[in-house]
């Protein structure tokens, strides 16, 4: 799924896993929603997004492939608790993939 055009994307709920380079160089995407009914998203599936200003992640317990959020800088919603945040990226190997702006959590906000 390669969409020059595509500025938001909220993914449908019948979703469970993206696959890999799905959204790779969509440099025209502002906005992603990832509900929490999708368990996995593949390797560099917003890789070089570099416009995007806002990532939603519902699912605390998201697994991420390889470079999945490479070169990527932006606004993060999470659906889990700040522990919940670190043992994400711990576990899916993003501590130095993935930079934040601001950090929203359901129990803190990092500025």
């Amino acid at each position: 799924m390669y969409e020059e055009d595509i500025t938001e994307f909220e993914i449908p709920e019948h979703i469970e896993r993206i696959e890999d380079s799905a959204f790779e160089y969509c440099d025209k995407l502002t906005k992603i929603t990832i509900p929490y009914n999708v368990d996995e998203i593949g390797n560099f599936v917003f890789s070089n997004c570099f416009n995007i200003v806002k990532l939603k992640i519902d699912n605390p317990f998201l697994k991420c492939g390889i470079g999945a959020f490479e070169k990527f800088y932006s606004i993060i919603e999470f659906g889990g608790t700040y522990k919940e945040w670190e043992q994400f990226k711990e576990r899916n190997a993003l501590i130095d993939y993935i930079e934040t702006n601001r950090l929203i959590c359901v129990d803190k906000v990092v500025a």
